[in-house]
């Protein structure tokens, strides 16, 4: 069998794990990395995954990674809409892929493309149709614990009047201040926060409208508005992570709430994010847990650390789907349109006999 020729878009914390997982797998072949103009250019994908030369330079041309010829293509880039304050450019560069015939993972949204209306949704749909491949958006939450996750378990009830995800993290060994400070908004003075946070905000309302919105078509249900609230909390004192440094009195943790509702289903997805453990006292612990209110009721918690790695969790869902979305049918594939995305190494059970 052919190996699969793959692309990635990006080479950070996402890209960087999925270049180490695509090399050990034998059914994937990585033939290009397209990178931003910078230091990263030229330099070997595999010395910048940690793994040794393995022979494919990094380019920040679009037509050298065509030139490659990518059955598929991991898109894993800082989301435009966090860096741009818009999400145009990433629409661009999807049209240009699909328009190509490069079937696209993403890992920067799109689980649900219709969230951004039925303008973008048609123009990504005809782009794959024309060049006759398909996008599809994953990750892990939203892609996973928040949607795929809670769907499964609403195969084990009934009568459903509400699912809420609830979700803990603990930044303090996230290596990004591009990510951490730069985006997030940690450190900031609160006075700033609101201001210099504007396009963040609405980055994550538009990823968990995208999710609350497959969660509930997976229902068979429509959500048409999805509300945001955010509350912050500020460090007591000087606080370092791996990151950097927290000044006291600035931004130390954020508790984001998303609601929305899918015919008679309240659906609820929250956050709660610490820069690092004890800022906030005053507030819950957190968890990360998918309840489901129906007959019977369900509650699955996960444990701290029920993924070693959040960002490899990440890169490995979007790698593990590629032979699927390869296979699909033109345009938009969400993750209601997949079989179950199996693990390398993982054999089929129709394939073991």
């Amino acid at each position: 069998m052919a190996r699969l020729r793959v692309a990635v878009w990006g080479a950070g914390n996402v890209g960087c794990r999925a270049i180490r997982m695509i090399a050990a797998r034998p059914d994937m072949e990585l033939v290009a990395l397209h990178v931003r103009a910078g230091a990263k250019t030229g330099q070997d994908a595999g010395a910048l995954a940690g793994i040794g030369p393995i022979g494919v330079p990094a380019t920040s041309d679009p037509g050298a990674l065509l030139a490659a010829r990518p059955d598929v293509l991991l898109h894993a880039p800082l989301p435009a809409q966090m860096v741009e304050g818009r999400r145009d450019s990433d629409d661009a560069t999807l049209v240009a892929l699909l328009e190509a015939g490069i079937n696209v993972v993403t890992t920067v949204g799109y689980v649900w493309p219709h969230a951004y209306g039925p303008q973008v949704a048609a123009r990504l749909q005809a782009a794959g149709e024309a060049g006759g491949a398909s996008l599809h958006g994953t990750g892990l939450n939203p892609g996973f614990q928040g949607d795929v996750l809670a769907l499964v378990l609403a195969r084990l009830t009934s009568a459903i009047r509400g699912i809420t995800i609830s979700e803990a993290t603990v930044f303090d060994r996230y290596p990004s201040a591009e990510v951490v400070f730069g985006l997030m908004g940690m450190g900031l003075p609160p006075q700033a926060f609101a201001a210099r946070t504007a396009g963040y905000r609405a980055w994550l309302t538009d990823l968990f409208r995208e999710s609350l919105m497959l969660l509930g078509a997976g229902l068979g249900e429509e959500v048409t508005e999805v509300a945001d609230e955010v509350e912050t909390a500020l460090t007591d004192t000087e606080v370092t992570i791996a990151a950097g440094t927290l000044a006291a009195g600035t931004i130390g943790a954020q508790r984001w709430r998303w609601s929305a509702q899918a015919g008679p289903v309240a659906l609820v997805h929250e956050t709660l994010w610490r820069a690092a453990a004890g800022i906030a006292s005053h507030w819950p612990a957190g968890e990360n847990m998918v309840g489901i209110e129906g007959d019977p009721a369900i509650r699955l918690p996960l444990a701290a650390g029920w993924t070693a790695d959040g960002l490899a969790a990440t890169a490995a869902h979007a790698v593990n789907a590629m032979p699927a979305v390869v296979a699909g049918r033109p345009g938009i594939l969400t993750a209601l349109d997949l079989p179950l995305a199996l693990g390398s190494g993982s054999v089929p059970y129709q394939n073991r006999m």
